[in-house]
């Protein structure tokens, strides 16, 4: 199963494809595959796929890709179920993240992992652990960030950040504000990122942490998640944004969210700051954006009228 999967000498049709990965998962998680002997010269499916992995640089992008799909789909379906194999091929795909091409592939494999599946169910009887989301964020994010902070290559460094977020994002929020602080940064440093899932991903995290993060931890993040989310939003002719429409028009939906959740003092402070960047929205070729930027006008505007005593004047407003 696993070596038609990788082939691409049977010519499979991506319908075949995804049926031989979907057995493959099931017999994995429900049945222990990855632990059955084999006849041949490897030992286990482990060994095989590990074989493969160590082999797929020296072949062709296609086959490289399909490799690497196999992989991700085997991880998470040992995962799944807690299988000794898990930490393995955990760092099988963890050392294939490099600073070619192919590293981005592998990055964006880790999706995989958590992602929603279509076969892994209960309602086909396979085995889904709550502890796999620890488990994998214990396995998988440190490294990721030492690499990532260690590694001055820039395209691997970036690799890296996809993986990450990748992981974060099928993250349940209890473990998202466990880690609040780590996450947030995570977060906002894949803002930058030239990849557009990415990016969208980003700051959807963000705005899953906002409303559950401590005060603390928001008011340490709260200059960054302003500057970051206004880079997202700034577009204009002579200087276009990096992001998508609907990573502009989310961006807006973080900067409408923080006056909920930090000090009003706070936000006093960097009201007209805000306000500036905002209007720029308002003449995006977007309606969407336009409207979210109305929106979120609003929302700043409006601290003004709160009868606290504070003046639009403070902060950043001088």
């Amino acid at each position: 199963m696993i070596r038609n999967s990788c082939s691409i000498q049977n010519q499979a049709s991506e319908m075949s494809l995804y049926g031989m990965l979907s057995f493959l998962q099931l017999l994995v998680n429900k049945f222990g595959a990855a632990r059955e002997p084999l006849s041949n010269d490897a030992n286990n499916l482990f060994d095989l796929m590990g074989t493969l992995v160590v082999d797929a640089p020296l072949k062709s992008n296609k086959e490289f890709v399909r490799i690497h799909l196999t992989l991700a789909h085997f991880t998470a379906a040992a995962l799944a179920c807690s299988d000794p194999a898990t930490d393995n091929l955990i760092k099988l795909m963890l050392k294939s993240i490099d600073d070619s091409p192919h590293g981005k592939i592998v990055a964006k494999s880790f999706r995989i992992l958590l992602g929603p599946s279509e076969i892994m169910t209960k309602a086909n009887f396979c085995i889904l652990r709550e502890m796999r989301y620890a488990r994998l964020y214990a396995l998988a994010v440190p490294e990721l960030q030492t690499i990532w902070t260690e590694d001055l290559k820039s395209a691997k460094r970036e690799n890296c950040m996809i993986a990450l977020l990748a992981i974060l994002e099928y993250m349940p929020i209890e473990i998202l504000k466990q880690n609040e602080a780590e996450v947030l940064k995570i977060a906002l440093c894949s803002a930058d990122i030239a990849d557009s899932k990415t990016k969208v991903t980003s700051i959807d995290l963000i705005k899953a942490i906002i409303p559950v993060a401590t005060e603390s931890v928001l008011k340490a993040y709260q200059d960054s998640i302003i500057t970051q989310m206004a880079n997202r939003v700034y577009n204009t002719y002579t200087s276009p944004s990096d992001s998508s429409i609907k990573a502009r028009a989310k961006a807006l939906e973080v900067l409408a969210l923080l006056p909920k959740y930090l000090p009003e003092h706070e936000c006093l402070k960097r009201r007209s700051h805000v306000m500036r960047e905002v209007d720029s929205a308002l003449d995006d070729c977007s309606r969407t954006v336009r409207q979210m930027a109305q929106k979120c006008k609003m929302v700043w505007f409006d601290l003004s009228a709160a009868p606290n005593g504070h003046s639009s004047h403070d902060g950043h407003d001088h």
